[in-house]
């Protein structure tokens, strides 16, 4: 008697888990938690460094080659410092776009600062630097840092915040690929240089350098928090 063997085709393979990898930039010029607080030229020939830069990436969607859409459950505080992000598991396969909100939903945002879940954590008790207070919620993003204009440094501080403040990301087409029990990274490129282009900082701008969404010049928050897609 023969016996034959054959390989049987998966039709369920394992998940895979996807997470992202956020570069950060002024200009060309890659900021991390060893160039903190270095000055760097933007094309604006502005001098600028950054000491802190954080905001809440929520919302997250990647897309299959056959259009639908599968959701990445998860909310990620960026910063500066870190790059690496583990997202959370996902069907394995091919993928072609990925889309996510800076910010919060109105429900998230509304709710109490303390969160005691693991799944929580980014908007735990540990993170009131990120929370404006009660009845206006959370900062969506928080940048602090300083220009040197002319030879004299200022510091710049911006908060933004609120429904009106969450932006809708949808990056360009891409193809990667998410392999059974394996970790996948997208890198992002994130400039600030590009989220400061429309903010006038000269000496006969210097209120500019300020802008909280709840507080002092909410115009300048504002305009920030509409430059977020350009960054």
């Amino acid at each position: 008697i023969l016996n034959s063997c054959h390989k049987v085709k998966d039709n369920n393979p394992a998940p895979g888990t996807w997470g992202l990898h956020i570069h950060s930039y002024i200009d060309t010029n890659e900021i991390n938690s060893q160039t903190i607080g270095q000055f760097f030229v933007d094309k604006n020939g502005r001098r600028m460094s950054l000491t802190s830069a954080q905001y809440y990436v929520t919302g997250i969607g990647i897309q299959k080659t056959d259009g639908s859409w599968v959701d990445v459950p998860g909310i990620v505080l960026k910063r500066i410092e870190q790059e690496e992000y583990t997202v959370g598991g996902v069907p394995s396969g091919n993928y072609t776009c990925i889309r996510f909100y800076i910010g919060l939903d109105d429900a998230t945002n509304t709710s109490p600062a303390q969160h005691t879940s693991a799944a929580d954590s980014a908007l735990s008790s540990a993170e009131n630097f990120m929370y404006f207070g009660a009845g206006q919620g959370y900062k969506f993003l928080e940048i602090a840092g300083s220009v040197n204009i002319g030879g004299t440094i200022d510091t710049i501080s911006y908060q933004t915040g609120g429904s009106a403040n969450r932006k809708l990301i949808s990056l360009p087409p891409l193809n990667f690929t998410v392999l059974p029990n394996q970790l996948h990274y997208v890198h992002i490129s994130c400039d600030y240089a590009k989220l400061l282009r429309n903010i006038p900082l000269d000496n006969a701008h210097a209120t500019n350098r300020i802008g909280n969404s709840y507080g002092t010049n909410p115009g300048t928050a504002t305009i920030i928090a509409d430059s977020i897609p350009n960054m």
